[in-house]
């Protein structure tokens, strides 16, 4: 972790005196972390390159006013889940304004992470979660990072991230044990 943290600084440093081979350095260390954010999130894969084109576009942009009181993956992390809501608010935009029109929207294509039934079946229930419950359970059980760590991510106080994280474990095994029952749908 410590190697992780030196190498996102000196990305930082050498992106600020123009070193472009200290950006793509940094976008390859981190581009995994907010795709794997994204589509745990809930991010269909058709939309997840856009979601971490526009990640990175904000993290660029905000170089300047980053001051490091935080660690660099935790700002990452606060700007994916606000993206993120950016995404799904478009998203409900664009297929409210396909019904308004009569249209339908296009057929997702296939989507490799789906395939698997374990995945599947983890999709299915996470998009089933609340989303305030979702971001602490990604973040902490899937993400696993410390409750700190969420909490400066999400900005809230620390236990209103226990509160969440409890109410979401729950949420989960609920959620799950319904998935497994015989007969039960798939994610919706």
């Amino acid at each position: 972790m410590r190697e992780h943290l030196a190498s996102a600084e000196e990305s930082l440093a050498g992106i600020r005196a123009g070193n472009l081979s200290a950006w793509r350095a940094l976008y390859e260390q981190h581009l995994p972390l907010v795709y794997r954010v994204g589509r745990r999130m809930g991010v269909p894969e058709s939309e997840i390159g856009d979601l971490c084109q526009e990640v990175f576009l904000r993290v660029y942009r905000g170089l300047g006013t980053f001051r490091g009181e935080a660690q660099f993956t935790t700002w990452l992390y606060s700007i994916v889940l606000r993206e993120v809501a950016r995404a799904g608010r478009a998203r409900a935009v664009r297929q409210a304004l396909l019904g308004l029109l009569g249209r339908q929207p296009p057929p997702a294509g296939p989507d490799p992470i789906a395939r698997a039934e374990a995945s599947w079946q983890v999709e299915g229930v996470l998009g089933r979660m609340k989303p305030k419950q979702r971001e602490v359970f990604v973040l902490f059980d899937l993400e696993e990072l410390t409750l700190p760590e969420i909490a400066a991510t999400l900005g809230c106080p620390l236990e209103t991230v226990r509160s969440r994280l409890r109410i979401a474990r729950a949420q989960f095994a609920r959620l799950r044990q319904q998935a497994l029952r015989p007969g039960a749908e798939g994610p919706r």
